[in-house]
C-alpha cells in the first residue's frame, strides 16, 4: 500500500479518474482495493456539486489525485 497517500488521510485532493467525472474532497481512508472520499464536490458542470455521503473510487480508476494546499487570505 501507498504510505505517501495514506500519511494525508483528512487532506483535501483533487481527483482525476480513468473513468467518470473530476472531484475534490478529503481522504478519509484508503487500502488496497479503494479511496474513500468526504465531503465531496463533483466537477461534472461549470458548478462543483456537492455530494450526499462519502464517495468510494477503485484504486485502479485513479489517473491522478492532486493534493490541495490551502492559501492564506492575503
Amino acid at each position: 500500500m501507498n504510505n505517501a497517500v495514506r500519511k494525508k488521510l483528512r487532506s483535501t485532493f483533487y481527483v482525476t479518474p480513468l473513468k467518470g467525472h473530476e472531484f475534490e474532497g478529503v481522504l478519509l481512508s484508503t487500502d488496497r482495493e479503494y479511496h474513500v472520499f468526504g465531503n465531496v464536490k463533483v466537477y461534472a458542470t461549470e458548478m462543483p456539486q456537492s455530494v450526499d455521503g462519502d464517495v468510494y473510487i477503485e484504486r485502479s480508476n485513479v489517473a491522478y489525485m492532486q493534493l490541495l494546499v490551502k492559501r492564506e487570505a492575503q
